[in-house]
């Protein structure tokens, strides 16, 4: 559903190239992912780390079903 290949045309010049099935993209979502692609790129072209946020703070937490409470995930 989703395949990432990274082109090396010279040695300064890559394209990133993104193909998809429309079943896991839509407009709203492919607006974040370019949006953040942006960003981390970037923060690695000046050298600084992620300014993103780990993705554990984006899923939900789960209940346990054995009475434990809550597990993040």
């Amino acid at each position: 559903m989703l395949r990432i290949k990274l082109l090396r045309l010279d040695r300064t010049e890559q394209i990133l190239l993104l193909t998809m099935h429309h079943i896991i993209s839509d407009g709203w979502s492919l607006g974040i992912l370019m949006r953040e692609l942006s960003v981390l790129y970037g923060a690695f072209k000046s050298g600084n780390p992620s300014p993103l946020p780990h993705y554990r703070f984006n899923t939900p937490t789960l209940r346990c079903g054995n009475g434990s409470g809550s597990v993040a995930i």
